[in-house]
């Protein structure tokens, strides 16, 4: 049976999250004021400086950011397609509640997408996806020892992608858009624990190691067993009775060898 992490930490050192500031428009290219727009919002939502249920006006930011309504059209298109933000039925947007349902299938998805990506990748770690690994996972550690979940997020992101960098480009970019969702989450997961980022350090480590030596299989049980945790735990705290039927699914389709998951 797989443990889970207990949320009962002490919470020694509270993670340090700093709103983005958008930048003054005066700084920035016109043309790109809707993609500034997307990502400061986007990350505005992730980060959850705009909590699920929230109304996003198009008016009232508008003229907060010092921006006009056309751009930020564009970006509330996008975030709707993503999920992130939903029409009401009185064209009201609001931020999207937290799914369930949809966080198992995601986490799923990307235990089954990300063991692959470790398979193809074990033992073939360029020179450079092993600096930007190596760099990532200090800037990690260093980041948790601050507590600051904001760069430690960006660069657990980054870690990731260059342990599956030689999986190629096709499944790279799927492999980022999954986790990239996770972003989001991942924020909620660290609400509760705090020092996680500290106290998972060696599975970072571990999965390092083995995407650097020479068994595929060993690394694909890492990774899914990393990724099964942190699900587990995250559907737990938003749903205790919920079943993760999606996670192990994922864990079921790739052989793991792990047993079924259970909350302790």
């Amino acid at each position: 049976m797989l443990e889970t992490q207990s949320k009962n930490v002490k919470l020694d050192r509270v993670p340090k999250i700093m709103a983005p500031v958008f930048p003054d428009p005066s700084s920035y290219d016109p043309r790109f004021t809707s993609e500034i727009a997307y990502e400061h919002l986007r990350k505005l939502i992730t980060m959850g400086f705009l909590p699920p249920g929230t109304e996003v006006k198009q008016q009232a930011l508008a003229r907060k950011l010092g921006i006009s309504r056309t751009p930020l059209r564009e970006a509330f298109r996008r975030l709707q397609a993503e999920g992130l933000l939903t029409a009401e039925v009185n064209q009201r947007m609001t931020v999207s509640a937290l799914d369930v349902t949809e966080i198992d299938a995601l986490y799923g998805a990307r235990i089954v997408l990300e063991t692959f990506g470790m398979q193809l990748s074990t033992g073939r770690l360029s020179t450079q996806n092993k600096a930007v690994a190596e760099k990532s996972l200090a800037a990690m550690w260093r980041a948790s020892i601050k507590g600051n979940l904001q760069v430690w997020t960006a660069a657990h992101l980054d870690f990731h992608m260059a342990l599956v960098a030689p999986a190629g480009s096709y499944a790279c970019k799927s492999i980022f858009s999954l986790a990239s969702e996770c972003d989001r989450f991942l924020f909620v997961y660290h609400a509760v624990r705090p020092l996680a980022p500290q106290t998972r350090h060696r599975e970072h480590e571990a999965l390092l190691h083995a995407t650097l030596g020479n068994d595929p299989n060993l690394a694909a049980r890492l990774i899914a067993r990393h990724l099964a945790i942190t699900a587990v735990d995250l559907i737990h705290d938003l749903d205790p009775d919920r079943v993760t039927t999606g996670v192990q699914a994922g864990l079921d389709q790739v052989g793991a060898g792990i047993e079924p998951l259970t909350f302790m």
